[in-house]
């Protein structure tokens, strides 16, 4: 864990499932994520693929 204390008051202010969970949830919710993990440069990244208008208007009923 990166910051234990700053963790320990997210748990009491913000609801969540545990630890190691809001990935999966996401990607449950919005599959359009790329996962990079780039152990070389100790980086991982999520990248979240918005629609763009068009694609949003015609998903709208």
């Amino acid at each position: 864990m990166r910051n234990p204390i700053l963790a320990s008051f997210a748990a009491k202010l913000v609801p969540y499932c545990g630890l190691g969970r809001g990935l999966l949830r996401a990607i449950r919710a919005w599959p359009q994520i790329e996962l990079t993990d780039g152990r070389a440069g100790n980086l991982f990244r999520a990248i979240v693929i918005r629609l763009s208008v068009l694609e949003a208007r015609e998903e709208l009923p």
